[in-house]
């Protein structure tokens, strides 16, 4: 089964599918989607498996939640580090601040970025162990 997704312009002998109403899409078949997704906190969960119930009248989507996972915390970590290093502070300026000004810079504002950039990568998650590789 697919789902959900947009409709098609065009199916079998049918022009402008994607302009009829509900009830016309009910008399060729065509249920709408109904899509429940589960409030969560992404620094714990994530969206999980999907189920799918097929109703007189449509076609509930329901996801479920799971706990993150070491992978996950250790993926998530890297990307909001690299998004970090783009947007915030760059690595670069993280090592010249901490190597030649001991961590400490007169200017407040960027002194505030250092900080909050060493509180992101001092929040660094267990490290996933490496896969085994076939001999």
């Amino acid at each position: 089964m697919q789902g959900p997704m947009r409709l098609p312009k065009n199916w079998k002998n049918v022009s402008g599918l994607n302009l009829s109403s509900t009830a016309e899409l009910k008399e060729k078949g065509w249920l709408p989607a109904v899509i429940v997704e589960p409030e969560f906190n992404k620094a714990t969960h994530k969206r999980g498996a999907r189920s799918v119930s097929i109703g007189k009248d449509d076609v509930t989507f329901s996801y479920a939640t799971e706990a993150l996972n070491v992978y996950d915390n250790w993926e998530n970590w890297k990307r909001d580090m690299s998004t970090s290093d783009k947007e915030d502070m760059s690595r670069e300026m993280e090592d010249l601040i901490e190597g030649q000004h001991s961590g400490t810079v007169t200017n407040e504002k960027l002194q505030a970025k250092y900080d909050a950039k060493k509180v992101k990568r001092a929040a660094q998650p267990e490290k996933p162990p490496e896969p085994d590789l076939p001999e």
